[in-house]
């Protein structure tokens, strides 16, 4: 997805990002700072690729990590060494890229009030923050509540299809024609954008999980988080 990205000057005229940078643990022999760099690095670069009068929308869950970088699965203790706030170093990188500024910051509920969230690692919440480079002011009128129900999700750390249809309804009425997400896993961002007519820009490094997102039936999705 970062070599995709840089290699265009811009992303298409009437796209918007909705995307989640991917999590310290699905990064190979990194460093607590290593990550940090890398993921502000991914959200400058997304950034400054947005077309003119443009939305990026990004979903990040918070973690704990140990002094080695090591999280969930891989840590090896019942301790860590500090709480990663995504959104903080997201708003600090976006600082970097002129003409950007935070247009909303919500949050998406997991559905569990207990701490601890998926693992004992993660947080039981998911930040949802919006920075957009047009010179519009944002009506208090649009938008959605402040706290979201994350909804069905095709896997355990996955994008919640409330949630995803909540932001993609926005960005379509923002005048978004496609919504790019450059870390698509199993594609429910896709999937729930062609479910409203939108045209949809994935990228996934896994073949298998780019094979399931373009099979992954928007419609269905949809059904099944209002059953």
């Amino acid at each position: 997805a970062i070599a995709w990205l840089q290699s265009l000057s811009r992303l298409p005229a009437g796209s918007c990002v909705l995307t989640g940078v991917p999590d310290i643990h699905e990064l190979e022999n990194v460093t607590l700072e290593g990550y940090i760099d890398w993921f502000q690095l991914v959200v400058k670069l997304i950034l400054e690729k947005l077309p003119e009068q443009s939305r990026a929308i990004f979903m990040q869950t918070d973690v704990k990590v140990t002094k080695d970088g090591s999280h969930g699965q891989k840590a090896k203790s019942g301790s860590y060494w500090q709480w990663l706030d995504k959104a903080h170093i997201a708003i600090l990188a976006a600082s970097q890229v002129p003409g950007v500024r935070l247009l909303w910051h919500r949050i998406i509920f997991s559905g569990q009030l207990t701490g601890g969230g998926r693992s004992g690692f993660s947080a039981g919440y998911t930040h949802y923050f919006c920075f957009s480079n047009d010179d519009c002011d944002e009506s208090l009128d649009r938008g959605f509540p402040d706290v979201i129900r994350k909804g069905v999700s095709t896997w355990t750390s996955g994008a919640g299809v409330n949630a995803v249809e909540l932001a993609c309804s926005y960005l379509k009425s923002c005048g978004c024609r496609i919504v790019v997400d450059p870390f698509c896993g199993e594609g429910a961002v896709l999937a729930v954008a062609n479910a409203l007519q939108l045209e949809a820009l994935g990228v996934e490094q896994s073949q298998k999980r780019a094979r399931q997102a373009r099979n992954l039936d928007g419609q269905a999705l949809l059904k099944a988080d209002r059953e």
